[in-house]
């Protein structure tokens, strides 16, 4: 069974939703309150961590041997530590960050998340706008897994600070 929700117009969503379908299949042992559940976590800590910054919660999104694998960056994050010490980072490079998620897939334990982000860079003050997608894996309602392809070029302009006077 696969739930899909989204903000897509058109044929975009119908295309969406049958690729989602031929590519993972009923997974066994789906439930109709297991996909909601899990759409629920995602949109939840996503909520609770790009949005509110809310670093307590943590914890109660991901599992304690957590990986997360991001393009760009050279070796995954591990651990509660890990996220911990990459929201910190973050935050402090884009500290008014927010998170919209397009569209989520869910397809038992995997839950696809198509996003967007918007910030301002806290040195050069330039606003940046990225959008990817993130595959996690859940279990027992936490992220023990995630990987996300997104676009990096935004984030490396915002950081480069132009010279005053420059255009």
């Amino acid at each position: 069974m696969l739930r899909q929700t989204s903000r897509l117009r058109g044929l975009a969503k119908p295309v969406l939703v049958f690729a989602a379908c031929w590519l993972v299949g009923h997974p066994r042992g789906a439930t109709a309150q297991g996909i909601a559940a899990n759409e629920a976590v995602v949109r939840r800590c996503a909520d609770d961590l790009w949005n509110k910054h809310k670093r307590r919660s943590i914890p109660g999104c991901y599992t304690a041997d957590h990986i997360s694998h991001t393009n760009g960056v050279t070796s995954p994050r591990k651990g509660l530590s890990g996220e911990s010490d990459a929201m910190a980072e973050l935050l402090n490079t884009w500290p008014d960050i927010k998170h919209t998620s397009d569209a989520v897939l869910v397809s038992g334990d995997y839950v696809t998340a198509r996003w967007r982000m918007s910030a301002h860079n806290a040195r050069t003050e330039k606003r940046v706008d990225s959008n990817g997608i993130t595959i996690f894996r859940l279990v027992h309602g936490k992220f023990a897994a995630d990987w996300t392809p997104f676009a990096t070029m935004p984030l490396i302009m915002a950081r480069e600070k132009v010279p005053d006077g420059a255009q």
